[in-house]
This record gives structure tokens, sequence and C-alpha cells, in this order.
């Protein structure tokens, strides 16, 4: 998740290993990224506010902030490095294949549908012509998934499937789920007829609706998933606590910079919440409930 494709958990991380894993080679220098809602039409506005960010961070007594963001590097090899000064994660993935790498900081607060103080939830998303007005209704429906490990995109929906309630036990929910790698390709296939559902991302579905909203045409919400903690910046695992309560006030100060009306506007942040790992603890809960279940995929 060049640089990966511009959308949330679009990539597979790989498999995932309880054990530590040493961290990648080390770099000359540090670097940094902001991967999750990084699309071509708003990366002018995230280079802007990484100008905003690097300042603030330097005023808060950092001399080593990368002057612009690498997007280079996937998000694995990024996630991984030693040298990794800050980037934006992915709840899942922050507590199952890179919990041994990755310490959450701050948790953006959003202004988009779905999310509220920090949390957000999926936007269950179909056709305009679908007649459904909730998942319990799409038994038997084709499902547009990003990703296995991606929260928003498949775990957020399969904890939803099983409140489905009563639940056809002798079968499988979904009839087959189409793996399209982003949440935008997710929307290209209910646009083009070959999937009926998909969960999305609400700032990945604001940030569309906003910025190129005829992906949208035709398509509406219909339902929100369980909310959880939403996507956090996150730093080494190694960072102190002084390292991070420093990158939180920081944090905290860029946002009354004279430029971030303007960030706030097309990237849709409005603060900050401090984040800690156990806020990740209901991802791993849902997780863990749908552990064994087979009540997904018809294979």
């Amino acid at each position: 998740m060049h640089a990966p494709p511009n959308d949330v958990c679009s990539s597979r991380y790989g498999k995932m290993t309880a054990s530590p894993k040493p961290y990648a080679k080390m770099n000359p220098t540090m670097i940094a990224s902001l991967p999750m809602y990084d699309f071509p039409e708003v990366r002018r506005y995230t280079d802007r506010w990484w100008q905003i960010l690097a300042a603030s961070f330097e005023q808060h007594g950092f001399s080593d902030v990368p002057k612009t963001l690498d997007r280079q590097q996937t998000n694995k090899a990024v996630w991984q490095n030693h040298n990794l000064f800050l980037t934006q994660t992915c709840g899942y993935p922050l507590r199952f294949e890179f919990r041994e790498y990755l310490r959450p900081v701050s948790t953006p607060v959003y202004r988009a549908p779905g999310c509220d103080e920090g949390n957000y939830a999926s936007a269950i998303v179909v056709r305009d012509s679908c007649t459904a007005t909730e998942l319990a209704e799409l038994s038997g429906s084709v499902l547009a998934a990003n990703s296995p490990d991606s929260q928003s995109g498949f775990n957020a929906i399969r904890d939803l499937v099983l409140d489905v309630e009563p639940r056809d036990q002798t079968r499988r929910f979904f009839r087959s789920v189409q793996w399209t790698g982003a949440h935008r390709t997710s929307l290209a296939a209910l646009r083009e007829k070959t999937a009926d559902v998909a969960a999305i991302d609400p700032v990945s579905l604001a940030l569309v609706r906003k910025h190129a909203s005829n992906e949208f045409d035709g398509l509406k919400v219909i339902q929100f998933t369980r909310s959880v903690r939403g996507l956090p910046y996150a730093v080494p695992l190694n960072f102190t606590d002084d390292k991070v309560d420093r990158l939180r006030d920081a944090l905290h100060a860029a946002l009354e910079h004279a430029d971030f009306e303007d960030v706030r506007e097309n990237l849709l942040i409005a603060g900050f919440v401090d984040a800690d790992v156990s806020d990740y603890d209901t991802i791993v809960q849902m997780s863990d409930r749908a552990a064994g279940e087979s009540d997904l995929i018809e294979p």
C-alpha cells in the first residue's frame, strides 16, 4: 500500500507473524510518509501539510526531520525502516504484522460522515438501483474488498456479517469476494457491476466525493459498520515516551498554522487525539470473533 496505490490498506503486507523481525538496513537519512489518503488529487495539499508539520517538529526540538515525504518505497519497506521518523498506518497492520515495528502517536480527527473524534466506521456502498437498506438483505451478493488485511475494507464488513440475524448457517453470506487492491477500485467494481457491495473507508469516500465526485456517480451508502479507532500517525516502536509526547505537542501546534485552513478544507483534518496501541484492541477483537467462521466466501 512507485509508491504503492494511493489508497487505504491497498496492498497486502505478507504473511502475518507473531515473532519480531529485524529492522530493514539503515538508510543515511530519516524518512517520513503519509500514504493512507495521499490521492493524486490531494497530493499538493499533503505536501503542504508535511511542510507545516516539519516546521512544527523542528520548533519542538527535532533536528532530523525529513524535508519531503517518501513516495518511492512501499508501505512495508517504510514501516520496517529503522530510520523512519513518522508515518500513517492502518489499525489492522498496526496490531498484526507491524506490531513489532510501530507505535501509534496520535489519530487525526476527520470531518467526514462515519468519523467521530478519532474513530471511524466503514460505509457500506451499493449501486443506486439496489433496493437493500442494510447489509442483512444482501446475502448471496458479490463483495468488492481492497485487501484481506484491511480493517475498513474487509475486517469491518466481516464483523457486520456476524451480526446478521437470523443468519443462514447452511451457506456462506457472500457468493464471492473480488479483491480489488484499492477502495477506489472497489467503487469502480460497483459502477461496472462486477460486484454488488463494498465497505469503504469513510475518509477515502469523502475525499473521492470532494475531489473525484464522478467516481461515486450511481452509488449510495446504505449503512455504516461498527466504529473503531481511525488510522494513526505512528513512529518506530523504539521511540521514547518523551519523543512521542513532543510529537503530539507538535501535531497540535501545527493545527494553529496560518496555512492550515487550506489543508483542513482539502484533507478534511480537524484535529488530533492521542493514541495508544490499546485503542486498537477492538480491531483485534473483531478479527478474533471472525476466526474460524466460514460465512463469507462461497468457494
